[in-house]
């Protein structure tokens, strides 16, 4: 590659795209422009609003009645990642199960799964929320010893081998993007 791909090692784990706009191609960017000329500024206000507060409703429905698992910290806005305080609940096979519904959630490490609300997830956040419940019962009571989703937001930091050995890992993977 000629040019250096856009790497950031110290965010807690390692961050690295083939340019600046990150994991977001021009095309999603000129859709996202028309979308604005389109909604117009009340329109983003509310679409805000609304994943707002789907994210703290499902961050309220885990802290008030799912008692297996925890919020990380206070979400502000449409991200909310949470673990299990359960010895017998592995969160990684909460996500597992999850996906087997139709959710597609990330894995954090160390093991925390957290869900990236938009607005899709404004209409189904008591489908979500119910399918959450569902799947840390079924984690409870049949779990399988360990979860298969692999956590790669915070891997930089928390792998064996560190940041510099991951950052390079990630370099070498855009790189060969590249090569015919």
């Amino acid at each position: 590659m000629e040019d250096p791909p856009f790497k950031v090692p110290n965010i807690g784990g390692v961050y690295a795209s083939p340019s600046l706009s990150g994991s977001r191609p021009g095309a999603l960017i000129a859709g996202t422009w028309a979308v604005m000329q389109y909604i117009g500024d009340e329109g983003y206000l509310e679409s805000c609003r609304s994943i707002v507060s789907t994210a703290r409703k499902i961050a309220n429905a885990i802290s008030e009645s799912i008692p297996e698992l925890y919020v990380l910290g206070s979400p502000p806005a449409s991200v909310v990642a949470f673990a299990s305080k359960h010895p017998r609940v592995n969160v990684l096979e909460v996500g597992d199960a999850m996906a087997q519904r139709g959710w597609h959630l990330n894995a954090l490490s160390p093991p925390a799964v957290h869900i990236a609300c938009t607005r899709l997830t404004v209409s189904m956040v008591d489908t979500f929320i119910a399918d959450l419940q569902d799947a840390v019962k079924q984690a409870k009571i049949t779990p399988s010893g360990k979860g298969t989703m692999v956590a790669l937001y915070g891997l930089g930091q928390s792998s064996a081998v560190g940041p510099s050995m991951v950052g390079q890992l990630a370099e070498t993977f855009l790189d060969s993007l590249y090569k015919a």
